[in-house]
């Protein structure tokens, strides 16, 4: 006799093989730590019909190359579509591609744009996206194209008084925004500096600092 859980199983598979996105992506979601092969597959297919969440995950897997050979450059094109659907976290992983130069040619101005969407403490729709993407625009601005080094410290700052310290699951931190920063500085003259610290003083906004990263 089958569980209630079984049940459920059974009947999330069912609609998931009928075509449901929401059932696609929740299957995947499901089976990914015990089967991430299967999970790519129905993250795909929830993708495929603009289930924004699963092309933002599909695109993950393919980061990582964890049950798809790692592909950086479908990795942002799966981004890029759920970026040009509003989703944050697509904004901020679009951006910090094109900083990098990973999964599509490194753009200055493209990385500002996509990041310019959650950086702003007054009205960013994701706390947890925000200092990171306020990082990885602080490194845009660095860049040698069209370099804004005021703008550029200004972001960091802002990164380095948002982001928690160091954590194993995150690349970005406050130790990381301040190195970034402090290497800026040396490249800097004190009115700069000055002016600098003013603007992201400006935008500083205490009720937007992170307590906790997500577990």
């Amino acid at each position: 006799m089958k569980t209630k859980k079984q049940g459920r199983n059974d009947n999330l598979r069912l609609r998931a093989e009928r075509g449901s996105s929401d059932a696609q992506f929740e299957l995947g979601s499901e089976i990914e730590d015990d089967n991430p092969e299967e999970a790519a597959e129905w993250y795909r297919l929830a993708a495929e019909q603009d289930y924004i969440e699963a092309q933002v995950e599909l695109a993950r897997l393919y980061e990582e190359g964890l049950g798809v050979p790692k592909n950086d450059a479908a990795a942002f094109r799966w981004n890029l579509r759920a970026a040009q659907m509003g989703n944050t976290m697509a904004y901020l992983n679009v951006g910090r591609s094109y900083v990098q130069g990973i999964g599509v040619e490194a753009n200055q101005v493209e990385a500002i744009k996509w990041l310019t969407h959650i950086v702003n403490p007054s009205n960013s729709p994701d706390r947890w996206c925000m200092p990171r993407g306020q990082f990885w625009i602080g490194l845009a601005y660095a860049m040698p194209s069209q370099r804004n080094l005021v703008e550029a410290y200004k972001w960091l700052n802002l990164a380095a008084t948002y982001l928690p310290s160091m954590a194993k699951q995150d690349a970005v931190s406050r130790e990381t925004a301040i190195d970034a920063r402090n290497f800026l500085t040396k490249q800097m003259t004190a009115e700069q500096v000055h002016s600098a610290q003013q603007l992201s003083a400006d935008l500083f906004s205490p009720r937007n600092l992170e307590k906790k990263s997500p577990q």
